[in-house]
Order: C-alpha cells, then sequence, then structure tokens
C-alpha cells in the first residue's frame, strides 16, 4: 500500500501524528505556497501547482520535481490530486492518499476544498474502478472523508461525528452512533441535521438508499 501525502497551503500541522504522516509519507506531494513551509522538516518528492507562491530560491533548489500548471480553472490541489492520479496509475499496488494543510486560514479556501473532497472520490473511482483507494482530509482537529454507498468506517467509542449531504432523496441507516439518521432529510437548507452525533461502538456502519456523495467528518480524539 502506497502512502501518499498532499501537502496544500492552508494552516500548516502541528500535532504530533500529523508531523509523523507528513514524515513517513512514501510520495508526499506539496502544493507550491506549501513548499517554504516543508522544507522545516523534510524535502518534497513533487511539488504541483502554477508556482506563484515557492519562492525563488525554492524553485531553483527543486526545479527537478516540480511539475507546473499553469491554468486557472482548478487550484493547486485539484493539480495536486491529478499529479497524485497520475503517479499512481503507473504502479499497479494499491494506495491511500492524505490530504493536510487544506484547511484553516482563509475560510474561503477551507470551504472550496472540504467541497472538492467528493470531486477526488469521483475522479478516483474513474480511474481506478476495480480498485478501493481512499482519500481523507485531516486537519489537527479532526478528518474529513467522502462516501459515496453504504460501506463502514472504522473509529473510536465517544468520537464526534458528523454527516453532510444535499440530496433530499437520500437515506442514510448507521449504525455505531448515538442519535439514528434514518429520518434525517439532507438538502442545501438542512446540513447541519446530522451533525455533532457521537460514535457508541469501534466502527460506523453507513446503508445508503442509493449512491450518492456524501461528506463525514470525524472530530480527533488526541
Amino acid at each position: 500500500m502506497i502512502n501518499f501525502v498532499i501537502l496544500a497551503s492552508g494552516e500548516f500541522p502541528t500535532k504530533q501524528q500529523n508531523i509523523d504522516l507528513l514524515m513517513n509519507a512514501d510520495k508526499l506531494i506539496c502544493c507550491d505556497g506549501a513548499v517554504d513551509d516543508l522544507v522545516k522538516y523534510r524535502e518534497p518528492d513533487y511539488i504541483a501547482g502554477d508556482m506563484d507562491s515557492i519562492s525563488s530560491e525554492n524553485r531553483e533548489k527543486f526545479s527537478n520535481i516540480i511539475f507546473p500548471e499553469d491554468e486557472q480553472e482548478d487550484n493547486d490541489l485539484t493539480k495536486a490530486i491529478r499529479l497524485a492520479i497520475k503517479i499512481a496509475s503507473e504502479s499497479s499496488e494499491p494506495f491511500y492518499i492524505s490530504i493536510l494543510g487544506a484547511t484553516g486560514k482563509r475560510e474561503d479556501h477551507t470551504l472550496g476544498n472540504i467541497s472538492l473532497l467528493a470531486r477526488y472520490n469521483r475522479m478516483l473511482k474513474e480511474t481506478f474502478p476495480s480498485t478501493a483507494n481512499y482519500i481523507q482530509m485531516i486537519s489537527d482537529r479532526g478528518r474529513f472523508i467522502p462516501l459515496d454507498d453504504s460501506c463502514e468506517i472504522e473509529t473510536q467509542i465517544g468520537t464526534a461525528i458528523s454527516i453532510f449531504a444535499t440530496d433530499p432523496t437520500l437515506k442514510i441507516s448507521t449504525q455505531g452512533v448515538k442519535y439514528p439518521t434514518d429520518e434525517v432529510v439532507f438538502d442545501q437548507w438542512s446540513w447541519w441535521k446530522a451533525t455533532l452525533n457521537v460514535t457508541t461502538q469501534k466502527s460506523v456502519k453507513f446503508t445508503f438508499n442509493h449512491p450518492c456523495d456524501v461528506l463525514v467528518y470525524i472530530a480527533s480524539n488526541i
């Protein structure tokens, strides 16, 4: 299993387990705006983005691992995801992607990056339809996981958990949480209705009545 880590240019991780994740990445892709912070800990394996935020010193130092994209239709995080998928497609080994530094600082960037997770999940499914690859967005306070159908997620008892969706035809039955979600109506006005739940088991089982893009947030207990 290949451990991809993508470092975006939001709030740099400070929690030790996230620093460890960064340091132990098999493939570390850094958005250009985060390079100057990253080099205090380690060097990147790849640098993605439009290169408008990297220092001239580091741009010259890492010129051989820079993969620039000048187009402005997508943000640098999306460009890093595309690069990760390209690298992963050159191997038959399964992988997972952990995104760090995608939240914090500007709230509009945070909201935009979180909303893109469902798109990234679809990109993985389209490129690797027969492989169960995994993507998550991690901060010092918790993690977001995109879902698109029934599944089970490992967690810890007593962990805060929230579900976000905007499809009013979607029904999600859950096992392993304090408050049932069977009757929740998901629409653009009711994002909050399945938030602030609590896990009661070491895993949570989600049963969808049909495939749909959903985001699950699991707070950190550490």
